[in-house]
Order: C-alpha cells, then structure tokens, then sequence
C-alpha cells in the first residue's frame, strides 16, 4: 500500500496505530550459489561457486521497537549441537543398567518453513514494513502488512521460541520422541531395529506439526541416518552402540569450504570491518566443533580488523577510515586456517565412561635477564596416587623466537609460564591421553592465554595454539585454573637444577632450602627429562597435530 493508504487505514500522526519499519539489504558475507534446479554449484576444479549473501534487514532499532519490545526476564535455553551425545550417554547407561545390547541410534533433523512467518501476530506495531523501490516513475515508499514475526525485532527471538519448544514437548509428552530444537532447527533421536532403518521419530515429529498448521521444508529434511548435520556440525553417532561407545563431531566441509572462499576472495577484494566480523563468527561457529580452543588464537587478526577507530588523533583531527588492505598477518592467518581444517581433530565425546581420576598438572617458570631461564613441572595421577616431576630451562632459540615477533620484551615472563604448561604436555602426553586434566598455573596472562585459547601477544597467540593442538591431539579435557605462587610445587624444578647422582637424576640438595626439600620428599616423583618444542616446531602447525594424536 502507499503512504495514503496505510495513512487512511491506520491513521496519521499521533494518532497512527501503526509504527512503520524500514527494510534494507546489507551483504552478509558469501554463500554457495544454487542452480535453476536448486543444486548446490561448484567449479570445475570441485571448488564452490560462491555469491554474495544478501539478507533482508528490517530496521527495528531505528524505529525504537528493540528498545521498547524486548522481555528481558525470558531467557531461552538453545539446544547445542553435542545434544546427540547426551541422548546416546542415557542410551548407554540405560542399556547397561537392563543388561542388554546397547540399540543402534540414529536421527534425522528437520527445518521449519519460513519459521518467522508461519507463526503470526495481529499487532500492526509489529508488522508493518516500509520497502523502497528506486524504479523509474516510483511514487514513493511502499508499506506492506506482515502478518508474521519480523525479523529485525529482538523480540521475535524469544517469542517466536515457544512455538518450537511447545512442538518438542509435545512430542516427548504425548509420543515418547526425545526431540529437541535450535530456534527452527530440529534434532530427532531414534533407533534403527529389526533391519528398519527407523521406529517412526521423525514421521510422528512431522505429523505434530501436520496437526498445528505448521510446515516443515521437505527439501532440508536429512532422514534417519547415524551421521548427519545439524547446525553446521557432522554429528556422527555410528559408534554408539559399540563396546568402547563414542560419538564424534566435525565441522561440516561446506561450512569450511565457503569461510575458505570468503578469505581468499578478501585476499583479492580486501577485508572490511564487517566482513571480518562475519567471518569471525563463522570461524567461531567451526571452532566450537573441535577440541578444546584449538584455532581461536589465530583469528586475532581478523580481532584487530573488526575493532572501530573511536578517538581522534591530535588537534582534534578524526581518525583515519578503516582500512581493507590484505596484510601478511591475514595472510599468514588464512594459510593457518587452509591447514587446520585438513587435519582438525573431531571433537569426541566417551559415553558410559566410568569416571577416572583426574590428573593434577602444576607448571611455573623462572626467568632472570642475566641468570637462570627455568621451567618446572609436577604431575600427580589421583587414580594410582603417583607423582612426577622434570625440570630445565629454556633454550636460546625459542628466547630468540619470543623475539621475532618484534617485540623485544626485557622481561618474558608470560611466556616462559605458557611454555611451561606446553613442556608439561609434550613430556608426559602418554599419561595425559583421554585424560581429565586440572592444569594449575600462577601466571595470570599464561592462564588467560590457556583458558581463552587466544592472546593478544602474537608470541603467546603462537604458544596457545601449540598448546590446543597437542591437548585436542591427546583428546585431554583440561581445566585451567590459577594457583597462589606459594602453594604451586611446580616453582621448585623451575629454580633447583636436577643433576645426575647414583645413577638417577634428583634435584641438587645443595640447593633446596629445608621448606622445598620437605616437599619433594612429600612428593616421591619420579623423573623424566623435559621436552620443548624447537623454535622451528613452533612454527609448524601439522608439528603439533601430528604429536598430539601420536
């Protein structure tokens, strides 16, 4: 309709029961292009055919709705992509529990057709959407009734989500299907008996929906299968149902495949601000579906892309725009990811896993500009009451890569501490592996650094990712927290040399005070010699894959 005649329909001025939303198109990144048949599309060399992403935006922050609209005591509760681990866990417990064989799992997932649009709304407030055309002899703006969530509203989020969440507790209710949603997206378990390759799930979840009026997308529907995607991630549960169950997760290869293509034509384009951002995010989405923060600390330079300049140089002068120049450090970055995703470690997860005892990991280091550059480690397996323990000191190549980076700190602290923990991995990897580990450090920024999977340091950037990659390799479930100086018994082989007496290695008694002599005798660890990294391994990604998974 023109202005006159939502004018005439809802009223002018104060008196207009309506509040017009503005709708425009922003580029959102890139996504596969799809054929008149509706087939993905790839190039000849089996690379995607990729094309802008433009989504519709209706404006609701200009019109004052977010401001206005918005429940902030509803939350909502999203449904995560591991939600198959959980059921196929209860599966397996249940199983045992019977004594009997453990079934074949399965599930489909399934899409609600344009999700926003089927579930209405009466409010004009809501609904009324202003378009403007740009044709030769338009008259003006056109307004359009949308009887449907809009999605501009923050609002929507939360109100829309009782309509699947009503669907899923429908279904657990009244059909015993143990379904569950991420905003329109479902996730259907069920088993695959006598040689059928399901018991129905996802025929009743369709039929539900049948029944309310709603309508699922036939062409987004995956059947039952023990590997599917769902959000974004392979969910693959075909192991489940084995004598030593698991169930793995992956990125998917189209997800990686189409941020792989957003770099490189951002190589060739250049990088905005909101293009780094979109990818960000998306990298942040893959990440999530490997072990641990693998990956995260080699996305700062699309971190330091997507921050704003909000000061003004001297004399009042504004800064200088964004830039969109291809810089080495994205260069190096996009190379990074081009490696990582060949060789990710799944993230997996161990079903009806008796728990073990955890692993207690102390690390510290020691560094003096003119004297000792220590390292010390102690380790203690709660499951056989044994502790270990090596010492040593930081080499002067890995000193001069700390250096490299163009830094040149006087005081390496950070980094000696971070190091540490990764000589705490690469020298006792064999007892760490698929591990609950509680890793103890002092050092507040080693600890950010190791908890965040990032830093803003690239050389502590560069040792984080060394670090996520031996533990995903080693399928370590570590917990980082932080322990007072004092009470860390790693401090002792990090300032005490171990020398060679009697035929083993023990920490020079000339050299321990009475305090830390009490401790290690406390201890009984037994010695190992540490292992370091070289100042080329650090710079080799597939290096610390590899090591990780043996």
């Amino acid at each position: 309709m023109t202005i006159d005649q939502l004018r005439a329909k809802y009223g002018s001025g104060p008196r207009m029961v309506c509040r017009p939303i503005q709708r425009h198109g922003i580029v959102q990144g890139q996504k596969q292009q799809r054929g008149p048949d509706g087939v993905l599309m790839f190039h000849p060399n089996g690379a995607p055919v990729n094309v802008a992403k433009i989504r519709l935006v209706d404006d609701s922050r200009r019109s004052l709705h977010n401001s206005h609209l918005i429940r902030t005591c509803e939350t909502v509760a999203p449904c995560p992509f591991t939600y198959m681990a959980y059921v196929c866990d209860a599966v397996v417990l249940q199983s045992r529990g019977m004594n009997v064989p453990v079934p074949r799992v399965v599930f489909s997932t399934d899409d609600m057709r344009s999700a926003y649009r089927q579930v209405p709304t009466s409010d004009p407030e809501m609904c009324i959407v202003c378009i403007y055309s740009f044709d030769p002899g338009n008259v003006g703006p056109r307004f359009v009734e949308n009887w449907g969530h809009n999605f501009g509203h923050t609002s929507s989020v939360s109100n829309y989500w009782r309509t699947p969440l009503l669907c899923c507790q429908a279904a657990r209710h009244l059909m015993a299907i143990p379904v569950d949603h991420y905003c329109d997206d479902y996730a259907t378990p069920d088993f695959a008996l006598a040689g059928l390759p399901d018991c129905g799930a996802a025929a009743g979840l369709s039929g539900l929906h049948d029944a309310l009026g709603l309508i699922l997308e036939p062409a987004k529907h995956q059947p039952p299968n023990s590997s599917n995607v769902f959000l974004g991630v392979v969910c693959d549960v075909s192991s489940a149902h084995q004598a030593s169950p698991f169930v793995e997760f992956r990125p998917s290869s189209g997800r990686t495949d189409r941020v792989m293509a957003m770099l490189d034509h951002a190589s060739v384009e250049g990088l905005s601000a909101h293009s780094a951002q979109v990818i960000k995010g998306k990298l942040g989405w893959i990440l999530q579906s490997a072990w641990g923060g693998v990956g995260r600390a080699a996305a700062q330079p699309l971190v330091s892309r997507t921050g704003t300049k909000n000061f003004l140089l001297p004399g009042g002068r504004p800064a200088p725009p964004e830039t969109h120049l291809w810089t080495p450090e994205l260069a190096s970055m996009t190379q990074f990811f081009r490696t990582l995703f060949k060789f990710l470690p799944p993230l997996r997860r161990t079903l009806g896993a008796t728990p073990r005892g955890r692993l207690l990991v102390y690390s510290d280091a020691q560094y003096s500009q003119r004297g000792r550059k220590g390292l010390g480690v102690v380790v203690t397996d709660t499951l056989t009451n044994t502790s270990y323990m090596c010492g040593g000191e930081v080499p002067d190549d890995i000193l001069a890569w700390m250096d490299s980076f163009g830094s040149r700190k006087k005081q390496k602290i950070n980094q000696c501490e971070l190091l540490a923990v990764i000589a705490a991995v690469m020298t006792f990897g064999d007892i760490l592996r698929d591990r609950e580990l509680l890793v103890w450090v002092d050092n507040v920024p080693a600890l950010s650094a190791a908890v965040h999977g990032y830093s803003h340091a690239p050389e502590m950037a560069s040792l984080s990712n060394a670090l996520h990659l031996l533990l995903a390799g080693l399928s370590a479930a570590p917990r980082f927290l932080h322990v007072p100086g004092k009470a860390n018994p790693a401090d002792i082989p990090s300032r005490v040399p171990f020398v060679r007496r009697d035929g083993s290695h023990a920490l020079d008694p000339d050299r321990l005070a009475p305090a830390d002599a009490r401790v290690v005798a406390a201890l009984r660890a037994c010695y190992r010699p540490m292992v370091l990294p070289t100042a080329a391994q650090l710079g080799n990604l597939k290096y610390f894959i590899r090591r990780g998974a043996g």
